[in-house]
């Protein structure tokens, strides 16, 4: 599947294939994606709970069932979770 980001598609989340964590765009921070062996989300390398962003409102939630969102922080040692964050890292549907 093609990785694409946010507004201005960068930099972009995705999961490393050689690794047991996932990676994000240039600062390798940690992110968010859909856990493919299990009924909820995993986060990063401490697989804390994934943020998603809810289609219904104007606040992120947390579960398997939304669209995942990964945010960079400003202090770029870890990832936060908001609607009004950018860039926003997800799975393209069209590839």
């Amino acid at each position: 599947m093609l990785v694409t980001c946010g507004w201005d598609y960068s930099p972009c989340c995705f999961i490393s294939h050689n690794s047991y964590h996932s990676t994000c765009g240039w600062d390798y921070s940690p992110c968010c994606f859909i856990s493919h062996n299990s009924s909820h989300s995993t986060c990063g390398w401490d697989y804390s709970p994934c943020c998603f962003i809810s289609h219904n409102s104007s606040h992120s939630t947390c579960g398997w069932d939304y669209s995942p969102c990964c945010f960079i922080s400003h202090n770029s040692y870890h990832s936060t979770c908001g609607w009004d964050y950018s860039p926003c890292c997800f799975i393209s549907h069209n590839s």
